[in-house]
């Protein structure tokens, strides 16, 4: 066991690990998305396992497949605008996402922000 273990880990460091071997596609990424953004209707929240032994929260719409993986930039904007962290009242919320580039580990990598509406963060449909 241990012997799988380092070659886990080696693999991992040499390159060899690709993104697809640990993350599914159920998730919305920057590439689904241009810098103008799109609005979706927030339907529920829910704790999913995005990798094995990773939970986090993701965010689904309504008429949109693919969910929303929050990072702490993401939910602490969508809470602050709405105005609570209870996450069970987000849903009928509308908010806008879209793609940008975030500085990473010295690398600009693509990200998606949530984009404030002042007159539609505020209406719940």
């Amino acid at each position: 066991m241990l012997y799988f273990y380092i070659v886990a880990i080696s693999d991992c460091c040499l390159g060899k690990m690709q993104r697809t071997d640990y993350i599914e596609d159920n998730w919305l990424a920057a590439s689904d998305f241009t810098e103008a953004g799109q609005t979706l209707t927030i339907d529920r929240v829910e704790l999913k396992e995005i990798a094995p032994s990773r939970e986090k929260l993701v965010v689904f719409f309504k008429d949109e497949e693919k969910g929303f993986v929050l990072n702490v930039v993401n939910e602490n904007t969508i809470a602050k605008n709405i105005g609570t962290t209870e996450t069970d009242d987000w849903s009928g919320y509308k908010i806008a996402l879209y793609s940008t580039e975030i500085k990473m580990r010295g690398e600009q990598v693509p990200c998606i922000r949530v984009k404030i509406l002042v007159d539609e963060f505020s209406a719940k449909e």
